[in-house]
Parts: C-alpha cells; sequence; structure tokens
C-alpha cells in the first residue's frame, strides 16, 4: 500500500482514511497488566498505537488534533471478578486531523466473545481508493478494481499451532527476519547493518505515537477535540516538592 501510495496510485492527494478492526478479548484468564489501562492494557494501547503508527508510515503526515471515545464494556468475566475489575478499555473511536488536510477515523472492538481477528484499512484518494482486508490489497480507480497483492506466503506451516491471526505472523516473521539480516555473523568484526531495518520504528516514532494516544484519552475525558503535543523536555517526576522549593526559595529571597 505504502509503494502504491508512493507511485499516485491515488492521485494528487490523499483525502480520507478509513480503519476498522475487530479482534477477540484481549484480556488472559486471569487478572494481570492487560487489564489495567494505566499498565498498557485495552485495545487503545495494544491496537490503537499500530494504527496510529501505521498511518504515519503510509503517509508521512504527522496528527494535528485528535478527537475520541474510549470505553471499558467488559469489567469483569468469570475469571476477573470481585474487588479487581477491568478498567483497560475495550472499545475505541477516534478521529485525527493529520498535516496535509488528511482526515482519519478508525474504530477499534474487542468486547465481543468468540469474534476472529478482522481489519480493513480503505485510503481514499483524488483518483481512487486503496483497500487492504486481511493481508490482501485491492485498488479500486474509476470503475476498475484490481487486485495489487494476494497474500501467498507459506508462513503458517512454519510457525503452527499460532493463536495470532494470520497478518500479525507475518509481521512478525519478517521482523524477526530483518533483524537476523542487520546482525553480522560473529566471525566478522561486531556491528550491524542498518539497511534491513531502516523502516523501523524508533524512539521519536514511539514518542510520537504515545503523545497521539495520551490526547484521545484526554478527549474522551474532556469530550472535545485536542491539539497533539509531544514532549521535548524530561518531565518533572516531582512536581509538588518542586514547587515547595520553589516557594521556599521565594520566600529566603
Amino acid at each position: 500500500m505504502r509503494e502504491a501510495i508512493m507511485n499516485n496510485y491515488l492521485g494528487s492527494e490523499i483525502k480520507l482514511i478509513d480503519i476498522r478492526v475487530q479482534t477477540s478479548s484481549l484480556y488472559s484468564e486471569g487478572f494481570d497488566w492487560k487489564c489495567n489501562d494505566i499498565m498498557g492494557g485495552g485495545i487503545l494501547n495494544l491496537i490503537g498505537s499500530h494504527v496510529v503508527d501505521t498511518v504515519t508510515f503510509l503517509t508521512g503526515a504527522k496528527a494535528l488534533r485528535v478527537h475520541g471515545l474510549v470505553r471499558t464494556f467488559t469489567k469483569t468475566t468469570d475469571n476477573i471478578n470481585g474487588i479487581r475489575q477491568i478498567s483497560a478499555p475495550d472499545f475505541c473511536t477516534f478521529q485525527m486531523e493529520l498535516e496535509r488536510g488528511i482526515l482519519v477515523t478508525a474504530t477499534m472492538s474487542s468486547h465481543s466473545a468468540n469474534t476472529s481477528f478482522s481489519h480493513e484499512v480503505i485510503i481514499s484518494g483524488t483518483n481512487g481508493y486503496l483497500l487492504v482486508r486481511g493481508c490482501d490489497l485491492f485498488g479500486v480507480r474509476g470503475k476498475i478494481q484490481e487486485e495489487l497483492y494476494i497474500d501467498s506466503e507459506d508462513i503458517q506451516s512454519e510457525i503452527p499451532n499460532s493463536i495470532l491471526p494470520r497478518n500479525f505472523i507475518i509481521g512478525l516473521y519478517k521482523m524477526i527476519a530483518a533483524l537476523r539480516r542487520s546482525i553480522l555473523p560473529v566471525t566478522e568484526k561486531a556491528g550491524w547493518i542498518k539497511e534491513p531495518v531502516r523502516l523501523a520504528a524508533g524512539f521519536e516514532d514511539g514518542l510520537y505515537v504515545r503523545a497521539v494516544l495520551s490526547a484521545i484519552q484526554l478527549s474522551s475525558q474532556t469530550r472535545q477535540w485536542v491539539k497533539v503535543n509531544i514532549m521535548t523536555e524530561q518531565p518533572d517526576t516531582n512536581a509538588l516538592l518542586s514547587a515547595a522549593v520553589r516557594k521556599t526559595a521565594i520566600s529566603i529571597t
């Protein structure tokens, strides 16, 4: 899809990106970190982070402001109940306004039981649109729909009995393969080769994704559009103590 966009398959401008992800429960049988949103659990953190990163990877544009709604519909299960309740969200929908006027809508859900994993990514442009469904890519220009890429890799046989969706397996397999190619053999000089992993996400990408997710959470609380602010300075780990020290210094002066 990224190659098709770079080759101007969609035309001069990208107008709209629509992403829908549905999966079964993300919780384990017992209570753990995935049940708590502050510890990194929930569909916004576990799935939404990849959605935000994918959009930036495809378009090269970052979010300016967001509007989101985050909900936890399943707070207890047969194995998680009593004094412990699930706080991690299992439903999230948000909009993002990107640079160059691109609009993104995304809906993710994991509260339906016994639901198989499915996702769709649709990118509309001035001359047509691209659609990813599962691991296949389709393109439409005018009234003509064509198959741009149909998945035929035999990855499942190499990773049998996996509970992960096929596209996750392919992505994990290719990531490990790229890491393997980037590491020099022990017989050669120590170091690594950057080319196989040059498209991998870095620290700045993770910082940006975290800023977008925080803005979505704040938007859900305030029920309004929130500007995405990327942290540029180390946060104050003890704001109350620092305020007291500043106040004392002013008094002494």
